[in-house]
């Protein structure tokens, strides 16, 4: 890469807590992938912070944090809760395991990883997430 306005491409492992050796990376993709479909579930209804503190009992200042991705407060069982709150059609699921599937369902974290290392959390929806 000689050239100042070069630069090359790097596919991510589909985690990039993970391509940026996070310890905690499988939990903090998690987390933001339950984030994401609570900032989605509030957009899709035209929900403010302050409907859903008043709707699901928990604070608004909660929901304003999940909406500036300040997650480092939040379990991912409470963000888990949240999301139940606000869309009861979604499903969140962490399987751990041994078995590496060759692909992933659809809303499922992270790329397959070979075996002894194929422990995974994923989470299903009935609403897809971008």
């Amino acid at each position: 890469m000689n050239d100042e306005h070069s630069f090359e491409l790097v596919h991510g492992s589909g985690n990039v807590f993970r391509d940026f050796d996070d310890p905690n990376a499988d939990l903090k993709q998690a987390k933001a992938v339950v984030a994401s479909r609570i900032i989605a579930a509030l957009d899709q209804r035209g929900l403010t912070v302050r409907k859903t503190a008043e709707a699901t009992g928990f604070a608004a200042a909660d929901f304003s944090r999940i909406r500036n991705a300040n997650l480092g407060r939040f379990t991912l069982d409470r963000l888990m809760r949240m999301l139940a709150a606000i869309d009861v059609h979604a499903r969140v699921a962490v399987h751990i395991g041994q078995d590496a599937p060759a692909s992933r369902p659809s809303g499922t974290l992270g790329p397959p990883r070979p075996s002894p290392q194929g422990n995974r959390i994923g989470r299903q929806s009935d609403a897809q997430v971008p």
